[in-house]
């Protein structure tokens, strides 16, 4: 499978949205859990409880001068990876945090997915939903399944699942 997170690095980069001195605040820390959803094959109502992830934490990243709000897997409060999960941050845009990745593998046909979210911060934390949209994606004669045909093929894809992460600062 492949995956790019090089849109998001490529998005900061040329828009410079990323930058700390923009004066965007930043909600950087580490969050509990408190509510942990994820929908199977739609993107209809809430989903069922998933109780996998306890801890996260935000911090702002920097990869190549660009930075980005980087999702860390915590094990507790107090023990968090250093490195970040890209395909899991964000970007400062529009007047909001949000992300994309896209995933594609294939040979005869190109299995394609992206996910989008946005990070709204809350009284006491974040909120963070994350849809995914996915299908397949005939491929012509010598064409490659990539990233970029996935995005390019975007309108194509469905709705498959709604994660949502609600979480308190710790």
């Amino acid at each position: 499978m492949r995956r790019s997170a090089l849109p998001l690095l490529a998005l900061c980069l040329s828009l410079n949205a990323c930058e700390e001195d923009d004066g965007v605040p930043a909600p950087e820390g580490t969050y509990a859990v408190q509510s942990h959803t994820l929908t199977d094959m739609t993107c209809e109502g809430e989903g069922d409880a998933v109780e996998d992830v306890e801890f996260f934490a935000l911090e702002l990243d920097d990869v190549f001068g660009a930075t980005f709000l980087g999702w860390h897997d915590c094990t507790s409060a107090t023990s968090c990876d250093e490195s970040s999960l890209l395909t899991r941050s964000f970007i400062y845009e529009g007047g909001q945090w949000s992300l994309r990745s896209t995933f594609a593998a294939g040979i005869d046909d190109c299995e394609g997915s992206i996910e989008e979210g946005t990070l709204v911060e809350t009284d006491d934390g974040v909120e963070i939903e994350i849809r995914t949209f996915s299908g397949t994606i005939e491929l012509d004669s010598g064409q490659e399944c990539d990233p970029d045909l996935v995005d390019a093929h975007a309108d194509a894809l469905e709705c498959s699942s709604v994660e949502r992460i609600r979480g308190t600062s710790v």
